[in-house]
């Protein structure tokens, strides 16, 4: 019995030895702990150098870090070490009105009918916040428009229920994303036409419905 228990003690040895050998041989860096800023690479450790990524970083185990990974670039441009730069395919393409080039090929322009208010700007034909006012910071009765602090049209304009302020007008909400041609208004996400147009009013009034009425 003591014999056979050598002999089992013997074998199991030597297979915990050929399984490390066989996760070595696999991968050279398995059970390799480097210190903070080395990675292992073929069993050693050594310093790891983002200075030949694009970006300039890299991640823990010393790959260069893609900057553009999971970003969303808009019609004509795109992404180049983390920001949305004009597509260069799209150089010296001359698009016709209503038409963008994206890719390199005229496409319709999904933002040719969306008028956006402050601090949006339209992207593939909706409103989204401008890039350039991230983090910018207005004080009261201003808003942020192009990177820079402007008055805010909407500023102490109360609107009555059904209303939403746009651009310093009272509107109905189904007509945010609706531009009509001069001579029409949007009325119920509709255009039709304007009463107002062309109607002057004397200075304290306004035109409400074609006809001229105090300024409230």
């Amino acid at each position: 019995m003591r014999s056979f228990g050598i002999f089992m003690a013997v074998v199991l040895l030597a297979l915990s030895g050929s399984t490390i050998d066989c996760a070595r041989a696999q991968d050279p860096c398995a059970g390799v702990t480097c210190r903070p800023g080395d990675t292992c690479v073929n069993g050693r450790c050594y310093p790891i150098d983002c200075t030949a990524c694009p970006s300039g970083m890299c991640n823990p185990d010393g790959t260069c870090l893609d900057l553009c990974q999971g970003k969303v670039c808009g019609i004509g441009t795109v992404c180049d070490n983390g920001n949305c730069v004009p597509d260069p395919l799209c150089q010296g393409v001359v698009c016709a009105a209503g038409l963008v080039c994206d890719k390199g090929r005229c496409v319709p322009d999904p933002c040719r009918t969306i008028v956006c208010g402050p601090g949006k700007v339209c992207d593939k034909g909706s409103c989204v916040p401008d890039p350039l006012c991230q983090g910018v910071v207005c004080a009261a009765g201003l808003v942020c428009d192009k990177g820079r602090c402007i008055p805010d049209p909407c500023h102490g304009i109360k609107c009555p229920i059904g209303k939403i302020c746009k651009r310093g007008n009272c509107i109905d909400p189904r007509c945010e994303r609706v531009f009509c041609r001069p001579g029409t208004v949007c009325e119920q996400g509709r255009c039709v036409k304007d009463p107002c147009w062309r109607v002057l009013c004397r200075k304290g009034y306004v035109c409400v419905k074609g006809s001229c009425v105090p300024a409230p």
